[in-house]
């Protein structure tokens, strides 16, 4: 079955304010154990519960892709389940497109991590969905990372090298980012050694 979840509807499909509470306590915990393999038993145990709830399909996409974990196909069924659910939160967009990435089907994920950036910022950070405007500025900033790393791997190095140098120049102190500065300047050193090729 989908994502390996036994669908069980016991409620409306929804989690209570205080489930939520309880379920976000405990996600945040093995996250930061990284428990990848206890995070996914846990997400799969409250999705058969409550299935309505996109959040849990987005951060199990999430763990899927993640290169311990490496079930890409999986991690994209769970990211495209969560996107139909909710295509105007960021969070599935940009969760989309990075399984997309890790797929193969770089052009789907280009169009989806320039949806992210051409968008507004105060949309992103203040919408239905928002988190602020250190979450709005991550999640773009990340994006123009992953848009760099496909026209990297498009071959595309003018374009590639272009997202990486705003990537850095959008860098803030405190500012969270899924890459490390170290990531960034790995792929600006391949770009230049393909260029002088």
């Amino acid at each position: 079955m989908f994502c390996d979840i036994m669908e069980t509807k016991t409620n409306d499909g929804f989690m209570s304010a205080s489930v939520s509470k309880k379920f976000q306590s405990q996600l945040d915990l093995l996250k930061h154990k990284s428990d990848w393999n206890g995070m996914i038993t846990m997400l799969k145990r409250y999705a058969s519960r409550y299935p309505n709830e996109y959040y849990i399909y987005q951060q199990m996409a999430s763990i899927y892709y993640i290169d311990r974990i490496g079930k890409y196909q999986l991690a994209c069924q769970c990211a495209e389940y969560a996107y139909n659910m909710e295509p105007d939160d960021d969070l599935n967009v940009y969760t989309f497109a990075c399984s997309l990435y890790y797929v193969g089907r770089l052009d789907e994920s280009l169009n989806l991590f320039l949806k992210i950036t051409s968008k507004d910022i105060n949309a992103i950070a203040y919408g239905e969905h928002g988190e602020g405007i250190l979450y709005a500025k991550a999640l773009i900033n990340d994006s123009i990372y992953m848009m760099g790393v496909i026209c990297q791997d498009k071959h595309q190095y003018k374009e590639a090298k272009e997202h990486f140098m705003q990537h850095l120049a959008n860098r803030r102190r405190g500012q969270f980012s899924d890459f490390t500065k170290k990531q960034v300047m790995s792929h600006l050193t391949s770009i230049t050694k393909k260029q002088t090729e």
